[in-house]
C-alpha cells in the first residue's frame, strides 16, 4: 500500500503548506487514514510473522518498530537543532527556556524519545482554543501556557507518531483477538460520544483526534480490515475484485480533489460527522483489496518506505523555504518549491538512513522471528539509560548555569484586513506590519521601525485601528 501511504503523506504536507493554493485530501483525515493502515499492517505482520514464532516474540516486535520509526525520527531532529544553532533560534535543547529543571527536562524527553506529545499537542491545541474545563486549567497553572508553546516540540507532527507507539505497545495483546478488537473498539467509540455533550469545555477537534483512548477505534477498523483480507484472500473472485476497488477508491479520492479535499470539519461536530464516518467506513473497507493489489510490488513497497521521510521532514522544509527563499506564502512557486526540496531530502533521508537500517532490522528482528537465537535487549536499553543520564546532566548544566531565555514570539492575532500581526513575547504585545522583518531579543528589536508595543493586545488593537482611522472588530 506504498502509493496509498505516499498520497496521504503528500496530503499532509499541503495541508501544512502556509496559504496553500492546492490540496489533496484533508490533512486531519489523511492522518486518520495512516492510523487504519497503521493498523492493517500492525495486525498483519503480528498475526502472520511475529505470533508464528517459537519462542517470545513481543520484545522482538517492540525493537523491530522502534528501529524503523527513530532512525529517521532523530537524524530530522538532529537537523532541526543544527539548524536553530546555527540561526541563533532558542529551543530546548540549547536554551534555558524558564520551566526549570524538570519541566525542561521533559521537553527534552518529549522530543528525543516521542512518547508523551500527543500529551503536549492535546493540551497546547485545548489551551489555543481558550477552552475553559478543570484539565486546561490544572495544566496551565501546573506547567505555564509557555510549556505548551508550539515550538517546544520540534517536529510538530510527529505528536501521529507517539499515537502510533501506544498503538504499538498495545497491540501483541489485543491483535490477535477479534473480540478484544471490538471490545476495544467499541469502548473507544464510547470515549467520543461521552465528550459529544462537552463539546463547549472539551473541543472535540483536540479530544477527538490528539487523544490516544479516542482515535484507538481507527487503528482497530484497521485491525478488523486485517480479518476481512483474511476471510475474502480465501475466495477466487478476491483478486479479481481488487482491481475494480482500486479504481473505485482512486475515483473517490479524485472527487475529494476536485472539490478541493476539505470536508467541513466543524467544532461543533468534530471528526464525526455522518459524511465523515461513512468515508472512514470505505477506506477501511478499501484496505484488504489495496492490499491485494500491491502486496508483491516492489516498487510499492519502496514507495511506501519512502512515505514516512516525506512526511518527517516537510516541516523542517516548509520553515526553510519560506524563511530563506523570499518565496511569497500561497504562490505555486513556493508550493513547487516545497514539495520538491521535501521529495529530495526525503530521499537522500530514504536511500543513506531508512534502507540501511531497515535491512538490518528486518535480519535482526524480522528474518529470525521463529529463531530461537537470546535477543538481549539489554544492549538497547543500556543505550538509552546511557542517553538519559548524559540529557540529565546537559540540562542540569542548562538550567543552572544558562541565562533565561524569553518565550519564543507567539502570534495571538491577525489583523488580516489593515495586514497586521499581533504578537506576544516576553510579557508585552506587538503590532507588526505585513512583511516587516523583526529578530526577537536581537539587538534594539523594539526600535523597528513601524513596530506598535503595548501591554495588552486591545490596546495594540485598537493603536493599529486608531493609525487605520476604523474600529476595533
Amino acid at each position: 500500500m506504498g502509493v496509498l501511504r505516499l498520497f496521504l503523506a503528500l496530503s499532509v504536507v499541503f495541508h501544512h503548506i502556509p496559504q496553500s493554493p492546492f490540496h489533496w485530501l484533508h490533512g486531519s483525515v489523511a492522518v486518520i487514514g495512516f492510523f487504519m493502515v497503521s493498523g492493517f499492517y500492525m495486525t498483519l505482520v503480528i498475526n502472520e510473522k511475529y505470533r508464528m514464532a517459537e519462542g517470545p516474540w513481543i520484545t522482538r516486535f517492540y525493537l523491530s518498530r522502534a528501529f524503523r520509526i527513530f532512525p529517521v525520527y532523530l537524524a530530522v531532529v538532529l537537523a532541526v537543532v543544527l539548524w536553530y544553532f546555527v540561526s541563533h533560534t532558542p529551543s530546548v535543547f540549547t536554551a534555558n527556556m524558564g520551566h526549570g529543571f524538570w519541566g525542561q527536562l521533559s521537553l527534552v524527553w518529549m522530543n528525543l524519545f516521542i512518547f508523551g506529545q500527543d500529551w503536549h499537542q492535546l493540551t497546547a491545541f485545548s489551551l489555543a482554543e481558550h477552552d475553559v474545563n478543570g484539565y486546561t486549567a490544572f495544566m496551565a497553572g501546573h506547567f505555564g501556557t509557555a510549556y505548551f508553546g508550539n515550538s517546544m516540540m520540534l517536529i510538530g507532527q510527529a505528536w501521529t507518531l507517539a499515537i502510533e507507539l501506544l498503538f504499538y505497545l498495545l497491540a501483541p495483546f489485543v491483535v490477535h483477538s477479534r473480540r478484544r478488537i471490538v471490545v476495544l473498539f467499541l469502548a473507544s467509540l464510547l470515549v467520543r460520544a461521552a465528550f459529544r455533550p462537552l463539546a463547549d469545555t472539551f473541543n472535540p477537534l483536540a479530544w477527538g483526534y490528539y487523544f490516544f483512548p479516542s482515535v484507538l477505534c481507527f487503528f482497530l477498523m484497521g485491525s478488523l480490515a486485517y480479518y476481512l483480507y483474511r476471510h475474502v484472500n480465501q475466495r477466487a473472485w478476491a483478486n479479481k475484485a481488487a482491481l475494480p476497488v482500486n479504481l473505485l477508491l482512486l475515483s473517490g479520492v479524485l472527487y475529494v480533489m476536485a472539490v478541493k479535499g476539505y470536508p467541513i470539519i466543524e467544532k461543533a461536530t468534530g471528526y464525526d460527522t455522518v459524511a465523515l464516518w461513512l468515508r472512514y467506513g470505505a477506506f477501511a473497507l478499501c484496505l484488504p483489496f489495496v492490499f491485494l493489489l500491491w502486496k508483491n510490488n516492489r516498487v510499492d513497497r519502496w514507495l511506501g518506505d519512502f512515505s514516512y521521510p516525506v512526511y518527517i521532514v516537510h516541516g523542517l522544509v516548509i520553515g526553510l523555504v519560506l524563511g530563506k527563499t523570499g518565496l511569497a506564502q500561497g504562490s505555486y512557486a513556493a508550493q513547487i518549491t516545497i514539495l520538491t526540496v521535501s521529495l529530495l531530502v526525503a530521499g537522500f533521508a530514504c536511500v543513506a538512513i531508512e534502507v540501511p537500517f531497515d535491512r538490518w532490522r528486518q535480519r535482526r528482528f524480522v528474518a529470525q522471528v521463529s529463531s530461537r537465537q537470546p535477543l538481549h535487549p539489554a544492549t538497547p536499553l543500556k543505550w538509552v539509560g546511557a542517553m538519559t543520564l548524559a540529557v540529565c546532566i546537559y540540562i542540569g548544566w542548562l538550567t543552572m548555569y544558562s541565562p533565561l531565555q524569553a518565550p519564543p514570539a507567539r502570534l495571538v492575532k491577525v489583523e488580516q484586513v489593515l495586514r497586521y500581526n499581533i504578537v506576544n513575547y516576553n510579557d508585552r504585545f506587538y503590532g507588526i506590519a505585513f512583511g516587516i522583518p523583526i529578530e526577537w531579543g536581537g539587538p534594539n528589536y523594539e526600535a523597528t521601525p513601524g513596530l506598535i508595543i503595548a501591554k495588552t493586545q486591545e490596546e495594540v488593537s485598537d493603536a493599529i485601528h486608531k493609525q487605520a482611522g476604523s474600529a476595533p472588530q
